[in-house]
């Protein structure tokens, strides 16, 4: 079980290198609000319309890890028992946990995502600010032409 406080970077490489692990989201000070569950692969913690979005800084605490029971079991003892799912991806069922879109990806599409991700982690790494994936970037990664990845790609990012 990893504790991310004031670690963004740190939190969205996670996210990147455990798509099936999963994400308990909450204050860092006891209000109401209950700590919610998600898997890693949930848009909900992982997506902003803003580039400004503190997901380890200010008010938010995240803890991760890959087994869901230790983190339920963590959030349960600092919040008298109350937890509750996200019902986004809905991490308690077992059914959704296989029709998530991570599980149906084509070899091509899987290829591309670990690319794309990988390349995004690096310029994290590196603190860059532009970041910047073309076509032919991807294509010439994964051995391919840019008229074979295009298709893929396009059913990629109409899928999310």
């Amino acid at each position: 079980m990893i504790f991310l406080l004031g670690e963004d970077r740190a939190y969205l490489s996670w996210l990147a290198h455990h798509r099936n692990g999963f994400v308990i989201d909450w204050l860092r000070k006891p209000t109401r609000k209950k700590p919610k569950v998600h898997r890693a692969s949930c848009a909900e913690i992982k997506s902003s319309p803003t580039q400004k979005t503190h997901w380890t800084t200010g008010r938010q605490l995240k803890v991760c890890s890959l087994d869901m029971d230790e983190l339920l079991e963590w959030a349960r003892e600092g919040s008298g028992g109350h937890v509750e799912h996200c019902e986004i991806c809905q991490p308690s069922d077992p059914a959704s946990a296989s029709s998530s879109p991570d599980r149906h990806l084509t070899k091509l599409g899987k290829e591309i995502v670990d690319y794309i991700v990988e390349a995004a982690v690096i310029h994290l790494d590196r603190n860059d600010q532009d970041y910047n994936v073309t076509l032919s970037d991807v294509a010439k990664s994964i051995h391919k032409t840019p008229r074979q990845v295009s298709q893929s790609l396009t059913r990629l990012a109409e899928d999310g």
